[in-house]
């Protein structure tokens, strides 16, 4: 049994010593791409190494798109090359999926459509020998993927005046707008939001009665009501 969509504490399987076996963790959808750009959607997929040996050979691990549970080496798919993974190890990889993925099927009204079942893979090239390998892959709708956890990396400008407009990057912020939140002196105030995406949201900052230049914090809220991390700004007069 493989736990996918959801990151959650998956039990190391005990395998005999000396012997090597991969799992697959988990798989996270953290953006949809771009269509200007020709940009796939971006999953995110963990896997452990639940041997008591390191494995230096490396490996593959692969995305498939399908619009069924049959898998075919003709398929869009991307990968990443694994150089090693220590023993014990849990590692995990983003795979941009290639733009035609959007387009592999038709709607009921005829119009293209994306596909419907990914397949996940690790080692999928069998490079590596293992005690057991039916936990190395899944199959699931995207639909049933969630999204990775809402990170904030960055703002920008850190130093913003009263009234002016802040970009916060990150990732998971969701496709949908949400809140964004600025804590000032243990005070909360929501933000104008100007733009939202997956990987950004751009904010208007509230004129506010500070003479000085003053920390604050920003917390990006998801739709679904998860918060990401705090990130810091400096407002001046």
């Amino acid at each position: 049994m493989v736990s996918c969509g959801t990151w959650v504490e998956v039990q190391a399987e005990k395998v005999p010593a000396d012997t090597t076996d991969l799992q697959l963790l988990a798989i996270r959808f953290v953006d949809p791409g771009h269509p200007d750009e020709k940009l796939g959607p971006r999953y995110r997929v963990w896997f452990r190494n639940n041997g008591n040996q390191d494995i230096d050979q490396p490996f593959d691990v692969f995305l498939f798109a399908a619009n069924d549970e049959k898998l075919s080496k003709d398929l869009p798919q991307s990968g990443v090359r694994v150089g090693r993974i220590a023993a014990g190890e849990a590692q995990c990889v983003d795979i941009r999926l290639p733009f035609e993925v959007y387009t592999m099927g038709r709607d009921a009204d005829g119009q293209p459509a994306p596909f419907k079942v990914l397949h996940v893979l690790v080692d999928a090239g069998q490079e590596i020998k293992e005690i057991k390998e039916n936990n190395n892959g899944a199959h699931l709708p995207p639909s049933e993927i969630l999204p990775v956890d809402p990170a904030a990396f960055a703002v920008n400008p850190e130093q913003v005046e009263q009234g002016g407009e802040v970009t916060v990057a990150g990732e998971g912020f969701g496709p949908q707008p949400g809140r964004a939140l600025m804590v000032l002196d243990g005070k909360e105030t929501d933000l104008e939001i100007l733009g939202w995406s997956d990987l950004g949201v751009q904010l208007r900052v509230p004129k506010l009665p500070q003479a000085a230049a003053t920390e604050a914090e920003i917390i990006i809220i998801r739709s679904d009501r998860t918060a990401a991390n705090p990130v810091k700004i400096t407002i001046t007069p």
